[in-house]
């Protein structure tokens, strides 16, 4: 699945180009007798990725479950996160390091991870 700024770019590129279709009329095609604009396609294509990843955001959230089985663990590895992500560590390098080291499973840390950056970004509001 392409990434979010993709699914901006094509509902911007979809709208702009369902507003020039009127104007133009070369913006479209015209398939077994049935008009489609390419703005339009364009459009749902991007708001289909823009769903999908706030489908999949939703999902990702670190659970009481998750640290009623991993709280000690994660507890020990927090400085370790914490000091990568100050020094800017790629987040699927970050995770393998401390799978390596702490042995804290790598979906429990991009867990963590996703759900202190919604932490900080709602502070900051």
């Amino acid at each position: 699945m392409p990434a979010r700024f993709w699914g901006w770019f094509w509902v911007v590129l979809g709208l702009a180009l369902t507003l020039a279709d009127p104007i133009f009329g070369w913006f479209h095609l015209t398939l077994m007798g049935i008009y489609l604009p390419i703005g339009v396609l364009a459009l749902i294509y991007g708001v289909i990725v823009l769903l999908y990843y706030r489908k999949r955001e939703a999902v990702i959230v670190l659970t009481a479950e998750d640290m009623e089985e991993y709280g000690p663990r994660l507890e020990a590895a927090v400085p370790m996160i914490m000091a990568l992500l100050e020094k800017k560590t790629p987040t699927k390098e970050l995770v393998e390091i401390v799978e390596a080291k702490k042995g804290l499973p790598k979906e429990i840390t991009y867990k963590y991870i996703i759900t202190l950056g919604r932490e900080m970004k709602s502070k900051k509001q």
